[in-house]
Formats: structure tokens, sequence, C-alpha cells
């Protein structure tokens, strides 16, 4: 099986993760993906199959947009949202 997937990761779920499944499901050893998306994220996981693969190379040196929502004023353990708060401005 040789091809390229869009698949829309859901936040909570790591880009290894989905690629894991993916394996299972389609029964496939060559698998992979041209950038990773932080568990957090949720968009756009380009999933790259067979000889696909090879074109990873290519795919990761393409520009890409992101989209963010940012809260200021706190500070946490794990500098993101899922950490304890450890101070308020």
């Amino acid at each position: 099986m040789n091809g390229v997937l869009l698949i829309h990761k859901e936040e909570g779920m790591s880009s290894f993760a989905v690629l894991h499944q993916l394996k299972k499901i389609l029964s496939i050893s060559k698998i992979g993906h041209a950038g990773t998306l932080d568990p957090l994220a949720t968009g756009v996981l380009v999933v790259l199959l067979g000889e696909a693969t090879k074109l990873s190379y290519y795919l990761l040196e393409k520009e890409k947009e992101y989209i963010a929502e940012v809260l200021l004023g706190i500070s946490t353990t794990t500098q993101d949202i899922l950490g304890e708060v450890v101070e308020e401005k």
C-alpha cells in the first residue's frame, strides 16, 4: 500500500499514537508523517504510506500555517495549559 492520507488529529493524541493505530488498522509496516503535531494541537496530520514515505523530505520543507489561541498572564509548571498555575499577573 502506497499513498498519502490526510488525518484530522484530535486533541490529546500524539502523532505517534495516530501512526500506531493506522499501522494496526491497515496492516502496514512502512508508515510515517510529514511533521509532528503536539498532543494538545488539533489539525491535519499528513500520513505517508509505503513508497510515499520518501516524500517526507519534500513535504517537511514546505511552508505551513498555524492558528493558535494564547492565554496571557499566567505561568504554569509545564509552560502549557495542562500545568499547575504558579503565577498570575
